[in-house]
């Protein structure tokens, strides 16, 4: 029996309003992810791209 399905049994055991809170937690917590992973996705990309960007100045002045 992997985690989650244990989780769920436990939850069923001790009745709806927990199961409510925990879906009500996990939704959140979906819609949190869903708004900073792209945000982060594209401060990555800023970064490489400036780091890039240094490294072709360095090997023109290298050069």
């Amino acid at each position: 029996m992997n985690g989650s399905l244990l989780l769920a049994s436990i939850l069923r055991l001790i009745g709806d309003a927990a199961s409510d809170q925990l879906d009500t937690t996990l939704f959140w917590v979906m819609i949190a992810l869903w708004v900073i992973m792209p945000v982060f996705i594209v401060f990555e990309e800023f970064q490489e791209r400036k780091a890039l960007k240094e490294a072709a100045e360095s090997n023109v002045t290298d050069a």
